[in-house]
């Protein structure tokens, strides 16, 4: 696998993740010395269920030719993070690995843009529709001061000046 990024793109990529699923994936040794040879900088090991390691989430950083462990895990020079986000996804439940900002700000799906843009949509919508019902009773009660003026003989659209 990496070396057909490195066929392809000329360079080891910057940030590798491997997501454990089981004992047998090789993500700290095999995989580990194999990242570290073609050189890449940035190296996470996302351990949901730790079978291989203590904690879900481990970062290392490329330093010298060896990989060093580093928290947090924060990319320096990407302006990204990963972390370990609570909350539902595809209407699942659960703890999700999410890359966030290099503030911590999660990075929204597009489906999370797409409803925080309809969310925005409604509110911006209910808001016309609040000013349009404020503007028709303050056309009311201007028609009805009118006409009491008018019962009063006073013309309320007589040139005042």
């Amino acid at each position: 696998m990496s070396s057909d990024f490195l066929w392809e793109h000329g360079k080891a990529p910057d940030i590798v993740v491997e997501i454990v699923s089981n004992k047998k994936g090789g993500e700290l040794d095999r995989k580990w010395k194999e990242y570290c040879r073609i050189g890449v900088p940035h190296y996470v090991v996302y351990d949901p269920a730790c079978q291989i390691q203590n904690g879900e989430l481990a970062y290392y950083q490329l330093q010298g030719g060896v990989y060093q462990k580093n928290e947090p895990i924060a990319f320096s020079g990407l302006n990204l993070q990963l972390c370990i986000w609570p909350g539902s996804f595809e209407g699942t439940g659960d703890r999700w690995l999410r890359w966030a900002d290099g503030d911590g700000n999660v990075l929204l799906t597009g489906a999370e843009l797409a409803e925080e843009e309809r969310q925005r949509a409604d509110h911006e919508a209910q808001r016309a529709n609040d000013e349009a019902r404020r503007a028709d009773r303050e056309a009311q009660r201007a028609e009805a001061l009118a006409g009491k003026l008018r019962a009063m003989g006073i013309d309320p659209d007589a040139d005042l000046g």
